[in-house]
C-alpha cells in the first residue's frame, strides 16, 4: 500500500465518522430533550 493510498483511506474514514456523528447528534438531542421534559413534569 502506498502512502497516498493510506492517506486517502484515512481521509475517507474521517469523513464517515464525521457523517455518522452528525447524523446521530439530532436524534440523541431529541431524546435528551424528551427525557428532560418527562423528568420536569413529574
Amino acid at each position: 500500500m502506498k502512502i497516498t493510498d493510506v492517506a486517502v483511506a484515512e481521509k475517507f474514514n474521517d469523513m464517515i465518522i464525521y457523517m455518522l456523528a452528525h447524523d446521530l447528534r439530532q436524534p440523541f438531542a431529541s431524546l435528551i430533550e424528551l427525557a428532560d421534559m418527562v423528568m420536569k413534569s413529574g
